[in-house]
């Protein structure tokens, strides 16, 4: 069985090629793949597709051009159909599986169109949805499989579609730390996107897994439990068993800064709740301000409107934001207290404390930021509250200005500065985080922000774990097959990265 994978010149087109090429070996019995790229499509990173195709999953590879233009139809009709219909003919053999969703808007709904037409051909037509958020950049296997579902959109091909290898993929995929954090499309990841997606990569790792809609979703079940005592375990294609589950890491972390002394130690703790995302940060502006605002952090940083962070928005988790395209500022002063407080920690070596750890988050928190595209923007020295609102008039033009310290936030709401840029106050409740709450036809990127924070926790459980901060993490993974198998999320890796 041959798969077909299109590919365009759009940034987004090589990683959702490259998903669409993993989910694709993991569901069907495929062992050729046409690539059909358009004209525009970078040389590069057609290369860099064909050999993942080729050198991880053995398939063997052919590759067409196509002109998904609009000039030069002419009145004969859509001659990209009818291009596409032939090349598809040529290609059946013993049938087709051929995914939409890589292409541009012109060339996806020629091959829908082609691929349900052809009937001398079993084809089955699918598209792979994602859900975005903040693991917008990473494709599969780097991102857990719930938020990759291939969804069959036309069926051709006949009874069983022979996926003999689900779950195989995730293994043959490099291993992201061994890759020096970078993707097959070459671009370069910070430590903890990398130990994110590395982790994804593991968690899907898992025989017998498949998500091919519509149909059964079977995934593997993780059990997490720390010293001996559960903290929950989650069918990981299950969201609401994955809502139970980070509820309890929540409830744990809240418990573990609850028993610590002295009182900065347990809030150094407690903003790991909002750093990993199992807490949401919600934020107001004053009343009567210009943009009056209330609610949800993420409708702020959507909004398409410049947010200028000060240090406890990075302690705060900030980061994940600008991984799903928030338009975050970070000043001079933000990066000096971050680097400073982490220098201070990594003289030890290791993390001895809650506000060591609360500094390598930051630290780690920064380096993703600027990963993510967020700018450096000038500020006068001293510390933020005091320098962010005497920044240029200019930057704080039509901004935002966020901190989650209340005496800041006064200050800048007294300020002249107010006037340009409006004073944003951001807090969460690390209670509310032990009962999450997740309903993906409501609220479709609350389901990726919710396994994003699961994945982050689990990093920082096993960071926490290598550290001596917390004791006997034990990860398990029982497969649908039945079989069953110990998780190492790589701490190692991720702390050598931080150290280096």
């Amino acid at each position: 069985m041959k798969a077909v994978v299109p590919l365009g010149a759009d940034p987004s087109s090589p990683l959702a090629a490259l998903s669409a090429l993993y989910r694709v070996w993991e569901e069907y019995d495929v062992d050729s793949l046409l690539l059909l790229a358009t004209t525009d499509a970078p040389s590069g990173v057609l290369e860099a597709v064909e050999a993942e195709a080729s050198e991880r999953l053995g398939l063997r590879v052919g590759v067409e051009r196509v002109d998904a233009g609009v000039e030069g139809l002419g009145d004969g009709g859509d001659r990209l159909t009818s291009e596409v219909e032939g090349l598809l003919s040529s290609e059946c053999g013993d049938g087709l599986v051929v995914v939409v969703s890589p292409a541009g808007r012109r060339l996806a709904a020629a091959l829908a169109l082609a691929g349900a037409r052809l009937t001398e051909c079993p084809v089955d037509v699918a598209h792979l949805h994602f859900y975005f958020g903040p693991w917008t950049g990473l494709p599969y296997p780097y991102t857990p499989r719930r938020l990759e579902p291939l969804v069959v959109m036309h069926r051709g091909l006949p009874g069983e579609r022979g996926a003999a290898r689900r779950g195989e993929a995730p293994g043959r995929a490099r291993r992201l730390f061994d890759a020096h954090c970078r993707l097959p499309t070459g671009a370069e990841l910070p430590p903890l996107r990398c130990a994110v997606g590395e982790t994804a990569r593991i968690l899907n790792d898992s025989p017998g897994s498949t998500l091919l809609l519509p149909g059964k979703r079977r995934c593997g079940r993780l059990l997490v439990g720390i010293g001996g005592r559960s903290l929950g375990a989650a069918d990981l294609c299950s969201e609401r068993d994955a809502a139970r589950l980070a509820g309890g890491i929540a409830a744990f972390l809240n418990e573990l800064a609850e028993g610590a002394s002295p009182i900065r130690e347990a809030e150094r703790l407690r903003q790991s709740l909002a750093w990993t995302g199992l807490a949401h940060l919600e934020a107001h502006t004053p009343p009567r301000a210009p943009r009056a605002y209330r609610g949800p952090f993420h409708g702020v940083a959507s909004s398409g409107a410049p947010v200028i962070v000060d240090t406890t928005l990075i302690y705060y988790g900030v980061h994940r934001y600008a991984w799903e395209g928030g338009r975050i500022l970070v000043p001079e002063c933000a990066v000096v207290e971050v680097h400073s407080s982490w220098a201070e920690a990594a003289k030890r070596g290791r993390l001895e404390s809650g506000r060591d750890a609360a500094a390598a988050q930051a630290y780690m928190g920064l380096a993703d930021l600027l990963g993510a595209g967020a700018s450096i923007i000038p500020a006068p020295a001293g510390k933020c509250d005091v320098s962010i609102p005497k920044a240029e008039p200019v930057i704080l033009d039509n901004s935002y200005i966020a901190t989650a310290d209340d005496g800041a936030y006064r200050y800048w709401v007294s300020h002249p500065a107010s006037r340009l840029a409006t004073p944003l106050k951001v807090s969460f409740d690390p209670y509310k985080a032990s009962r999450q709450e997740v309903d993906p036809t409501r609220d479709p990127r609350g389901l990726s922000r919710l396994y994003y924070a699961l994945t982050q926790a689990l990093v920082l459980l096993a960071l926490l774990d290598r550290n001596g901060l917390v004791e006997g993490l034990e990860l398990e993974i029982e497969n649908p097959d039945g079989s069953t198998r110990s998780v190492r999320i790589p701490a190692g890796s991720l702390q050598s990265r931080l150290y280096a």
